[in-house]
């Protein structure tokens, strides 16, 4: 799966959150979930998108709150699993840092 920059990631992030899920999107800092811009329907219709357009599966185990409470927080989860997914694939294990 090709790797893309943060940069692409965000635009794509912000065309699904307005296209699919008819979210207004805030500013890049602004808190989706504790502004109720995404509840939990809209949380795994954009999980879904995510597997979807980035070709990876997130480990539902590892998921926190926190990975989705911002534009730039969705995106470093996504560039994470990216690199997770790479790693898994080539026979490595991953873990999360639980410190």
């Amino acid at each position: 799966m090709m790797q893309r920059s943060q940069t692409e990631i965000g635009a794509i992030l912000r065309r699904t959150l307005t296209e699919s899920l008819h979210i207004e999107v805030p500013p890049d800092g602004a808190g989706l979930i504790s502004r109720g811009l995404i509840d939990s329907l809209a949380l795994v219709e954009l999980l879904m998108a995510i597997e979807s357009e980035f070709g990876i599966r997130p480990d539902f185990h590892l998921l926190e709150i926190e990975d989705f409470e911002t534009l730039g927080s969705i995106e470093q989860f996504i560039i994470k699993s990216q690199a997770s997914t790479d790693i898994s694939r080539s026979g490595q294990t991953v873990s999360r840092d639980m410190s």
